[in-house]
C-alpha cells in the first residue's frame, strides 16, 4: 500500500502507462506558464509524447523502462523551458525539440534538453531553435546507439554528447549562432565510435572531441565560423582525426594522438591567420596539414616517436610550418607556394629523411638533422629575383644534404660540423647573384654547381681527407676555398670570363 501510495503520489499530474503498445499523449496549450508535464512507462514498444505549447518555463519529463519505446518532448514557441527523457534497455527512441519565438532570443531565456539512455542501438535526438543559452546533453551507456544534436539561431549555446561503450555515433550540428560550444565524448574502454561535429555561420565557436581507446575516427567540420576553435583528442591506436575550416579567420585547429597507427589530417581553406597544429607522441602515425589561400596562417606537426610521417602544404602568402620529429626511420615533407614563405624541420635520430619544396620568392627554409643516416633536401625555385635563403644543419654520420635553387639573389649553405663524418653535400644554383657556403669536416665530400653570373661561394670550409668540387659556369663569379688539415682533394672549375678562384690548403 505504501509503494502505491508513493507511485500515485509521484504521477498525480501526468499519465502513467504499463505493459506493452501503449500509447500516452500529453498536451499542455498556450499560456501554460511554469507548467509541468509527465510520462512514466514500463514495458515494450510504447509510445510517449508530451507536446507543451507557447508557454514559458514550463517542464516536460518522460520516464520508459524496455525495449522498443519512443518517447517525444516537444515545446514550441516556448522559452525557458526543460525537459528530459530517461530511458533503459534497448532499441528505445528519445526526440526532444525546443522551438523558441522572439522573445527567447531578444531576452536570453534559455532552455534545457537532457536524455539518458543505457542499453544497446538507442537513438537520441534533441533539436533546439532561437533561443539563447541553450544547454543540450545526451548521455549513452551501451554499444550501437546514435545520438544527435542541432541548434540553430542560437548564441551562447552549449551541446554535449558524452558515450560510454563501442560502435556509437554522435553527431552536433551548430548553424547561424555565436560563442557557442560543441563537446563530445566518447569515454574510456570505447573503441568503433564516430564523432561528428559541424558548425557552419558561427562566430567564436568551440568544437572538441575527446576519444579513448581504438578504433575510433573524430571529425569537426567549421565554415564560416572565424575565431573559433576546434580539438581533437585521442588516446590509444588506429584512431583517425579530421578537421576542415573553410572561411573561418583567426580560427585554430589542433589534433592530439596518444599511442600508435593514428592518422591527423587539418584543412583550412581561405581562412585568415590561422593556426593548425597535430601533435602524435607515438609511432607509426601519419599527420598531414593542408591550407590553401591562409595568408599569415601557421602550420606545426610534433612526432617525437618512430616510424611517422609528416606533411605540410600550404598555398598563400606570409604562412609559416614547423615539423619537429625524434627517432627513428621518420618522414617530412614541406611544400609552399607563394611570398614570404618560412619553413622549418628538426628531426633527431636516424635514418630519418627530410624535404622543403618551396616556389616563388623572398623564403626561408631550414633542416636541422642530429643523427646518423638522415638525407635532407630543399628546393626552391620560381624565377629570377626569388631572393630565397636555404640552410641545413645535420651533425652525425652517414648524412647527406642536397639544396636545388633557381633565380636570382639566393643563399644556400651546409653545415656538416664537428664529428659528422662521411657526410656528402650538393649544392645546385641555377641564375644570378646567388651563394653558396659549406663547412664539412672529415671523410666527407661536397659538390657546388651554379650556372650564371656574378655567382659567389665564400668560404668552402672543408677539413681531413674531404673531397671537394665547384663547377662554375657564367661570368664574374668568385670562390674561396678553406682546406683545413691534410688529405684532401679539392677540383675547381670556372667557364667564362672575369671570374676570381682562390683556394686555401693548411693543416691546422
Amino acid at each position: 500500500m505504501k509503494r502505491a501510495g508513493l507511485l500515485l503520489g509521484l504521477f498525480l499530474i501526468g499519465a502513467v502507462a504499463f505493459a506493452q503498445n501503449n500509447t500516452a499523449i500529453l498536451n499542455q496549450n498556450a499560456n501554460n506558464h511554469y507548467g509541468q508535464g509527465y510520462i512514466f512507462q514500463i514495458g515494450m514498444q510504447n509510445h510517449g509524447t508530451v507536446n507543451q505549447l507557447g508557454s514559458w518555463y514550463v517542464y516536460g519529463k518522460l520516464n520508459q523502462f524496455g525495449w522498443g519505446n519512443m518517447g517525444t518532448i516537444t515545446q514550441a514557441l516556448s522559452v525557458g523551458s526543460d525537459a528530459t527523457i530517461d530511458q533503459m534497455g534497448w532499441k528505445n527512441n528519445a526526440t526532444i525539440t525546443q522551438a523558441a519565438d522572439g522573445w527567447g532570443w531578444w531576452w536570453f531565456m534559455p532552455s534545457d534538453a537532457h536524455i539518458s539512455q543505457l542499453g544497446i542501438a538507442n537513438v537520441a535526438t534533441i533539436n533546439q531553435t532561437m533561443s539563447n543559452g541553450d544547454e543540450a546533453m545526451i548521455m549513452q551507456h551501451g554499444m550501437k546507439n546514435t545520438a544527435a544534436i542541432t541548434q540553430t539561431k542560437d548564441w551562447y549555446d552549449n551541446a554535449q554528447i558524452t558515450q560510454y561503450g563501442k560502435y556509437n555515433m554522435a553527431t552536433v550540428n551548430q548553424t547561424n549562432g555565436m560563442l557557442s560550444t560543441a563537446i563530445i565524448n566518447q569515454v574510456p574502454y570505447s573503441k568503433n565510435n564516430v564523432a561528428t561535429i559541424n558548425q557552419h555561420g558561427n562566430y567564436g565557436v568551440l568544437g572538441e572531441i575527446v576519444q579513448y581507446g581504438k578504433y575510433n575516427a573524430g571529425t569537426i567540420n567549421q565554415h564560416h565560423s572565424w575565431f573559433s576553435t576546434a580539438y581533437v583528442f585521442q588516446t590509444n591506436h588506429k584512431n583517425v582525426a579530421t578537421i576542415t575550416q573553410t572561411m573561418a579567420d583567426l580560427s585554430n585547429a589542433s589534433i592530439t594522438q596518444t599511442g600508435g597507427h593514428n592518422a591527423g589530417e587539418i584543412n583550412q581553406t581561405n581562412t585568415f591567420a590561422s593556426s593548425a597544429d597535430i601533435n602524435q607522441p607515438g609511432y607509426f602515425n601519419h599527420a598531414t596539414i593542408n591550407q590553401t589561400n591562409t595568408a599569415f596562417s601557421s602550420a606545426t606537426i610534433t612526432q617525437p616517436g618512430w616510424f611517422n610521417t609528416a606533411i605540410i602544404s600550404q598555398n598563400s602568402n606570409h604562412v609559416h610550418a614547423d615539423i619537429l620529429q625524434g627517432g627513428m626511420f621518420n618522414h617530412a615533407d614541406i611544400f609552399q607556394d607563394g611570398k614570404y614563405l618560412w619553413a622549418s624541420i628538426d628531426q633527431y635520430g636516424m635514418f630519418n629523411a627530410a624535404i622543403i619544396k618551396q616556389y616563388g620568392k623572398n623564403h626561408i627554409a631550414y633542416i636541422l638533422q642530429g643523427g646518423a643516416f638522415n638525407k635532407a633536401f630543399i628546393t626552391q625555385t620560381g624565377g629570377k629575383w626569388m631572393a630565397n635563403k636555404a640552410d641545413i644543419f645535420q651533425y652525425g654520420f652517414f648524412n647527406m644534404a642536397t639544396i636545388n635553387q633557381d633565380g636570382w639573389g639566393n643563399q644556400a649553405s651546409i653545415t656538416q660540423p664537428g664529428w659528422s663524418w662521411f657526410a656528402a653535400g650538393i649544392i645546385t644554383q641555377a641564375g644570378h647573384k646567388n651563394r653558396a657556403n659549406v663547412i664539412q669536416y672529415s671523410f666527407s665530400n661536397v659538390n657546388i654547381n651554379q650556372e650564371g653570373s656574378h655567382n659567389v661561394v665564400d668560404p668552402a670550409t672543408v677539413w681531413y681527407r674531404n673531397t671537394l668540387k665547384v663547377d662554375q659556369v657564367g661570368r664574374y663569379n668568385r670562390l674561396t676555398v678553406d682546406g683545413r688539415s691534410y688529405n684532401s682533394t679539392m677540383i675547381v672549375t670556372q667557364h667564362g670570363v672575369g671570374n676570381y678562384g682562390f683556394i686555401m690548403q693548411r693543416d691546422f
